[in-house]
């Protein structure tokens, strides 16, 4: 049985593994399964894949192999708070609070919880919101962040870019990515068509293509999800009425001990 947290747990997780204090208004605990794993990180990367659910995972784990590969050694769910929407979600994994507590459901609304860019900040480290200009990371939570790294054009592709400079040249001590292929594409057509299956393995390829990088600055790397979904009247939605809106993964390794294998493909050491 797989074990399953709330994603309020993902904010004091992060501020524990970085040796910070956990932001003012969280509500969870640290998941000990990562704490007992990596222990302190010099530096972690925190990347969420936009609506890929443990369904949608499961559905097409032949596509995700560089995602397969951590979630082998570790894994466990976690329980995307309701509204099952991205703002939501991903004020929450920022900051620990509830939506109850935060509030928001809109990205373009402020938040007025701390976040862990906040205590970041706060110990003297720098962090970086990475993701799309007109994204929930560009428009919520970026203001936040020492280093804005956002993609004008509103593309994984130069978003993936950005992030690769970002990582080889500053290297800060934090960093908050999003990726919204899978998302936008399984809204506009469908879970079950060849674009989303498209989707879903470029986004693997770009994960992949991350490893290398992170493991020669010495980072953690989590991975998870804001939430899934499931498929009505021909496309892809999230309103929280079935679990495959809810229950996301959460896998994570030090990439330091990834060794490189094949272009697209990595094995733990």
């Amino acid at each position: 049985m797989i074990k399953e947290y709330s994603m309020t747990d993902i904010a004091p997780t992060i501020s524990r593994l970085l040796g910070i204090r956990s932001p003012a208004n969280s509500e969870g605990k640290p998941i000990v399964d990562v704490i007992e794993d990596m222990g302190n990180q010099k530096r972690l990367a925190v990347i969420a894949l936009d609506a890929f659910g443990v369904a949608t995972w499961k559905r097409y784990s032949e596509l995700t192999p560089n995602f397969n590969i951590i979630a082998k050694k570790n894994l466990v769910h976690t329980r995307s708070v309701m509204p099952a929407k991205t703002p939501v979600n991903f004020a929450t994994m920022a900051s620990g609070a509830s939506s109850e507590s935060h509030m928001i459901r809109d990205r373009s609304e402020k938040l007025d919880v701390e976040t862990v860019f906040h205590v970041v900040a706060e110990a003297e480290m720098k962090s970086a919101a990475v993701g799309r200009a007109t994204s929930t990371m560009g428009i919520l939570l970026s203001k936040f962040a020492y280093h804005k790294c956002l993609a004008e054009s509103n593309l994984d592709e130069d978003v993936f870019h950005k992030a690769l400079d970002l990582i080889g040249n500053e290297s800060p001590e934090f960093i908050m990515m999003q990726l919204l292929d899978i998302d936008d594409t399984g809204h506009k057509f469908g879970i079950m068509s060849d674009e989303f299956r498209q989707a879903v393995s470029d986004t693997d390829k770009r994960l992949g293509k991350f490893f290398p990088i992170l493991a020669e600055k010495n980072y953690g790397l989590m991975v998870l999800a804001d939430h899934g979904a499931h498929q009505s009247e021909g496309k892809a939605t999230h309103n929280g009425s079935v679990d495959d809106d809810l229950i996301v993964p959460l896998t994570w390794c030090e990439c330091g001990k990834i060794q490189y294998q094949a272009k697209s493909s990595f094995l733990l050491t």
